[in-house]
């Protein structure tokens, strides 16, 4: 087995931190956008309403490309998969992309472990598969809010739940652990996503007690298992 470099790791870390910081000011700004845009509309400004939700969409959209990912590669036994591997050789790396390249269709998955939600996903321009994570803890605070801003059927939109703060610290919770929380709310069928309108929750009665049963169907990532 290959020495671990582990200023990679560091390096890592630190690049992932100004990447979350940075997605975290551009959904404050969109927010901000936002806000222009219900003044604009309340003053029948609607020329100007128009530009502010085409620039709304755009800031949407680069916080979405720019959500952190962890890229998935195949790394040596003994060390931890949750770790960034060694860097490894193209010609080898390409071969290893054509022994198994995943359908589109088979993502995004959902693992869990005892603390952690996982979402998997496809990079078509990477060509490889992406991760990212959530901590259960962000999970139930978002249900608890969902269950007051979906209360009696209404439809709400990502602006009436961000920001969302930790129960733990009080502190803001980073906008893409929310993202991963609510795709894979609307995969396990707890929420409808009615378009641009927003969403929906399917059950509001008992609301926390169905997510919390369909947590636990969600698979066992292999490397938690003992």
């Amino acid at each position: 087995m290959r020495p671990i470099d582990f200023s990679v790791y560091f390096k890592y870390i630190i690049k992932m931190t100004f990447i979350e910081n940075a997605v975290n000011v551009v959904h404050r700004a969109e927010k901000a956008v936002t806000d222009l845009v219900r003044q604009a509309v309340e003053q029948q400004d609607y020329a100007a309403a128009i530009l502010l939700i085409k620039l709304a969409g755009e800031l949407r959209g680069i916080a979405e490309r720019a959500q952190p990912t962890r890229a998935l590669v195949p790394i040596e036994e003994g060390v931890d998969s949750g770790a960034v591997a060694a860097p490894v050789d193209a010609s080898e790396a390409r071969l290893r992309s054509a022994r198994h390249r995943p359908k589109k269709a088979e993502f995004p998955k959902f693992l869990r472990d005892e603390k952690t939600l996982f979402k998997l996903g496809w990079s078509k321009a990477e060509k490889a598969v992406y991760e990212h994570k959530a901590p259960k803890t962000v999970l139930a605070a978002l249900t608890k809010k969902l269950g007051a801003v979906g209360a009696n059927r209404r439809r709400f939109t990502v602006e009436n739940i961000i920001p969302l703060l930790n129960p733990t610290d009080d502190s803001e919770v980073p906008s893409y652990q929310v993202y991963v929380c609510l795709a894979w709310l609307k995969t396990a069928g707890l929420l409808i996503q009615h378009g641009r309108q927003g969403y929906s929750v399917t059950h509001l009665s008992g609301f926390e007690t169905e997510v919390e049963n369909y947590w636990q169907r969600i698979p066992l990532r292999e490397d938690t298992q003992s």
